[in-house]
């Protein structure tokens, strides 16, 4: 099955790349994208399933370009990826959205890459996205507002971000935080961040 073999490109492109293996990693997901171009005429009920592995690739070769610091390709990679995933593919396209938003970051356009935060905000209630991620994307969101001075905005998305990683804490009264000893020291340090971004905004209040 070639889609199948597809993904597995995928998947190795992967563990190559969280591996910081960047290039064999794009290596892996252009094999991926080569397996799909070489398929004949599709049946109609695998067009979804391609059209998603395709997006797919796109998406996490456009997240390996932006590593390797080709932001040209890797916003040009993930429009299309974008164009492709299907609508019902949130947390893939939740996923683009958020690279769409590092690359205009990254190139000094803070306007569009709050646009793009807020296209994968939208898609956040959809159960396939975790929670963790979403508050990440807050805690983004809140940085981008800080930067730009509005430290009130800020804090309100430090605040819902606390709330998705603790949700007996209220996504609006700044006055609350978390306890202590539930505190989740995890990995990315998603609560870190919030509370960092929550306590610098308060002080220029």
């Amino acid at each position: 099955n070639q889609i199948t073999r597809a993904e597995i490109y995928d998947d190795l492109g992967i563990a190559y790349q969280n591996d910081k293996q960047l290039e064999q990693a794009l290596a892996a997901y252009e094999a991926g994208l080569n397996v799909l171009a070489g398929l004949g005429k599709i049946p109609p009920e695998q067009q979804g399933e391609i059209a998603n592995t395709r997006g797919l690739l796109l998406s996490n070769k456009a997240s390996a370009l932006f590593s390797l610091g080709n932001f040209s390709a890797a916003e040009k990679t993930v429009y299309a990826a974008l164009e492709t995933l299907p609508l019902e593919k949130a947390n893939y396209r939740f996923s683009a959205w958020n690279i769409r938003a590092e690359i205009e970051s990254e190139k000094g356009d803070d306007s569009a890459a709050q646009k793009s935060r807020e296209m994968a905000l939208s898609l956040a209630s959809n159960p396939s996205i975790e929670r963790r991620e979403v508050a990440k994307l807050l805690n983004e969101m809140g940085w981008s507002d800080y930067r730009r001075r509005d430290f009130q905005s800020a804090v309100g998305y430090a605040q819902k971000a606390l709330n998705l990683i603790y949700p007996a804490i209220s996504p609006d009264d700044f006055h609350q935080n978390p306890n202590l000893a539930l505190i989740d020291p995890d990995p990315e340090n998603t609560t870190a961040e919030a509370l960092d971004l929550k306590g610098e905004a308060l002080w220029q209040l």
